[in-house]
């Protein structure tokens, strides 16, 4: 048994191989490629560590680590972090590459992967890659580069070629239909009058500052110019620090959708930001006072008979069986 980065990316790419010799139509080209990603996904887990991907389980979490060591426990059925878990991992150690959509998209295909195993059901028959295939190689784009390995090797040079052009084409038609969107909206607010204009922009303002303090991120819209409000997934490690009796906590943020509260623009995804070159990371910063943040009571603020009344009337509701 093996956990080990390089096994999983040659098993990996088997597996590959296997789901490109498939006719696209087949249900069985995209439960192969089902079976490949997760091997891909796993591999860039033990990227960091194979340890990483033994199960913790307490029974059997010493053996575990034992394969994640690359040793060979005897007499002991070992097992892994099952691979809703590995998506997670994906998302904590490599959010800077390996992106929300990548995530949703892994978790599809491994959802109609496991109804194909456990159900009568041919699940990929009604998935076709139509649906599926332009978010399959980018996720796999973004694979090869945690992995440190170019595309074609890792689903060699024709089947990479493919990827390449249709993302070409995918990034044009998100980009057309993107500037169209943002566009219309700007036609829209240029034909208010001025003062409509402004009172939307200080609205506007005022919202996008209060959600700022809700963990969001303010920039400008990209069609009216006012402040909008950008949300993102939180990915890696939170950092804590105090000064000066405050405490704050500090996370990394892959943003993923605007909300313009002035013209009504609404963007979602990643790749409909990154055209706008709004799609870098930003730090999430919250404040706290120590009472908030260990979750801690000042005696002098509570109302013990106050409390001692509520728990007398919590009782009375018993008093007529």
């Amino acid at each position: 048994m093996s956990w080990k980065k390089d096994d999983l990316v040659e098993k990996g790419r088997t597996y590959f191989e296997k789901a490109f010799d498939e006719d696209r139509e087949s249900p069985f080209f995209g439960l192969w490629c089902s079976f490949a990603l997760e091997l891909s996904l796993r591999a860039c887990v033990a990227a960091k560590s194979p340890l990483l991907l033994a199960a913790p389980d307490s029974n059997g979490l010493q053996a575990n680590l034992m394969v994640g060591l690359g040793l060979k426990p005897f007499g002991t059925q070992t097992k892994s972090v099952e691979t809703g878990k590995v998506i997670d991992l994906c998302r904590d150690l490599h959010g800077g590459t390996f992106t929300k959509d990548d995530g949703l998209l892994s978790r599809a295909l491994v959802n109609r992967r496991n109804e194909e195993l456990h159900t009568g059901t041919i699940a990929f028959e009604a998935y076709g890659a139509s649906e599926w295939l332009s978010k399959f190689y980018l996720c796999l784009t973004h694979i090869a580069k945690i992995l440190q390995v170019d595309l074609q090797y890792l689903v060699g040079d024709d089947e990479a070629e493919v990827a390449i052009q249709t993302l070409g084409s995918r990034r044009d038609g998100i980009e057309s239909s993107v500037h169209k969107t943002v566009g219309s909206f700007s036609k829209v607010f240029g034909q208010k009058t001025e003062e409509e204009q402004e009172a939307l922009k200080a609205e506007a303002q005022k919202r996008a500052t209060e959600l700022s303090y809700q963990r969001c991120h303010k920039v400008k819209c990209p069609a009216c110019e006012s402040d909008a409000s950008l949300l993102g997934t939180a990915f890696g490690k939170t950092s804590v620090t105090e000064d000066d009796g405050e405490i704050t906590t500090r996370v990394s943020v892959a943003p993923d959708s605007l909300k313009c509260e002035a013209c009504g623009l609404r963007l979602s995804g990643y790749s409909e930001l990154e055209v706008l070159g709004l799609a870098g990371h930003y730090t999430r910063r919250v404040s706290f006072t120590p009472e908030d943040y260990f979750g801690l009571v000042d005696p002098d603020d509570i109302d013990i008979d106050s409390m001692v009344e509520d728990r007398i009337n919590s009782y009375r509701e018993y008093d007529n069986e």
